[in-house]
């Protein structure tokens, strides 16, 4: 047993040339060809022009604080979090493929309700890429915070 530790210490303790060498990424031609091929509707996860919401992000703030309903029991239980939503803001600035990438432990129908919230979403502007909009992949965090009320003294 004593051995084997002082191999795999060895063996750990030397650098890897591997794990620092990298691929050259393809071209975006033959990325974007093999996706048509594959019948894959390519997404775009980076963009320097960002999907816009109407009214900016106060609006969007706005929105989320008007239509979240914080469940009952959760509210009672005082669980609270972040729960992460992902999702795709389509080339007409509606939202698809609307998914919980990060819930909150034991806060099920918050989880719920951040996502029938996101799926009401729609962005005044999509995502544009070379003057032309298209598919863009979001992670969007929605806050559930329960606000202490000042106790009078």
């Amino acid at each position: 047993m004593k051995y084997l530790f002082i191999i795999l210490l060895i063996i750990f303790s030397q650098p890897s040339t591997l794990a620092q060498t990298t691929a050259p990424a393809p071209a975006d031609t033959d990325t974007t060809q093999s996706n048509l091929k594959n019948n894959a509707i390519p997404i775009e996860t980076f963009d320097p022009q960002m999907p816009s919401y109407k009214g900016g992000q106060e609006a969007l703030v706005v929105f989320m604080r008007q239509n979240l309903k914080y469940p009952k029991h959760e509210l009672f239980t005082r669980i609270q979090g972040i729960v992460l939503i992902g999702f795709v803001v389509e080339k007409d600035g509606s939202t698809s493929e609307h998914q919980i990438l990060r819930g909150i432990e034991n806060g099920k129908r918050l989880d719920k309700e951040a996502l029938r919230v996101c799926k009401l979403l729609r962005y005044e502007k999509p995502a544009m890429q070379n003057n032309k909009p298209v598919r863009f992949r979001v992670s969007f965090p929605v806050s559930f915070t329960i606000e202490e009320i000042p106790k009078p003294d």
